[in-house]
């Protein structure tokens, strides 16, 4: 079911694709040691919560059972929340719809540089330069989106 005004005409309900999105990256070090980390960041656009849906479907949404207000044939009617989104979906896709917004900590790493001369010592000068790290992705993120 999709929206219409009061010509017919469909309503958007929003925009899949973001208004902006942004990537800051940086690197720091102090001794032999570096520490990186990439920020990602989404901004305007939405996205309908299937998850969501499939968890209506089967009772399970967590906020399935709280009373939120619907608008059913022109009228508000307060009901379950899943109930309520479920009543509404032949006509209205719109309780599905969410911001996709967000900010997220897409990667984090810390590496450690073995001084040179160690390194020459170890291999027998075969090897001037070893590196070790971690890395870890997609640590944080935040967002309002429920999915």
């Amino acid at each position: 079911g999709s929206e219409r005004d009061e010509n017919g005409n469909f309503i958007p309900l929003g925009n899949q694709t973001p208004d902006f999105t942004l990537s800051v990256n940086n690197n720091i070090s102090f001794s032999n040691f570096e520490l990186s980390f990439l920020w990602d960041w989404q901004q305007g656009n939405e996205v309908v919560n299937l998850g969501k849906l499939i968890m209506d479907l089967g009772g399970t949404s967590p906020d399935f059972d709280e009373i939120g207000t619907f608008i059913v044939e022109d009228e508000a009617v307060e009901m379950r929340r899943g109930v309520g989104r479920l009543t509404v979906l032949g006509s209205q896709t719109a309780p599905y719809v969410e911001s996709a917004t967000y900010l997220k900590l897409r990667e984090l790493s810390l590496s450690y540089s073995v001084p040179r001369s160690l390194v020459r010592s170890w291999f027998a000068g075969q090897v001037s330069y070893l590196r070790f790290g971690i890395a870890a992705r997609n640590l944080l993120m935040f967002t309002g989106y429920d999915g």
